[in-house]
């Protein structure tokens, strides 16, 4: 019996639980895949009709490698996902894209890409960039320990045609254009 409790001791000790840690952009890679679960694009759009979701990552070179690897195999409303990495964020053919993921820019150079970006259906989502949706932009990732892990502009959304569901919605802190305004 004496011995009994020194195994139990030994046994407890060697046993480890092993938790699975997930890096930063593998996370921000999950909710971006899943964003495309609650937003629908409009009937007539180019992205709508494709069989293929795009998403186009600017400026994130680990972030593409996260999202690459977390996407193999995997569909989304029986649409496969195509990642690329973008160099050249002012191509024409970037419009069919469903989401540009942007990493980081200077303010100057994120303007513009909004503005390319501002008639067209294209969800545009930033990486914990200052303003992000305050400047136009769509959804933006906030700081790591943020009540909320992003933020949504409804009227960027609405804007480019782009319905969100309330489910998303809820997790989000909402910008709209009326407290831009102030």
């Amino acid at each position: 019996m004496k011995y009994l409790k020194y195994i139990i001791c030994f046994l407890i000790s060697n046993y480890t639980i092993k938790s699975q840690v997930f890096t930063e952009y593998e996370l921000k890679s999950a909710y971006l895949i899943n964003f495309l679960k609650f937003i629908e694009f409009p009937s007539y759009s180019a992205q709508a009709m494709s069989d293929t979701f795009f998403i186009g990552i600017y400026n994130g070179d680990e972030f593409y490698n996260a999202l690459l690897e977390i996407s193999k195999n995997r569909t989304i409303n029986n649409k496969q996902l195509k990642i690329v990495n973008i160099t050249n964020i002012t191509e024409e053919r970037l419009k069919k894209y469903h989401i540009i993921f942007i990493a980081y820019e200077n303010k100057n150079k994120l303007l513009q890409i909004i503005e390319t970006f501002s008639n067209s259906h294209t969800l545009i989502i930033g990486n914990n960039i200052k303003n992000f949706c305050e400047l136009g932009g769509t959804i933006n990732f906030t700081p790591q320990y943020s009540t909320k892990r992003f933020e949504i502009n409804i009227t960027s959304a609405q804007k480019k045609g782009i319905i969100i569901s309330s489910k998303l919605l809820k997790l989000a802190k909402i910008i709209e254009e009326n407290e831009i305004k102030f």
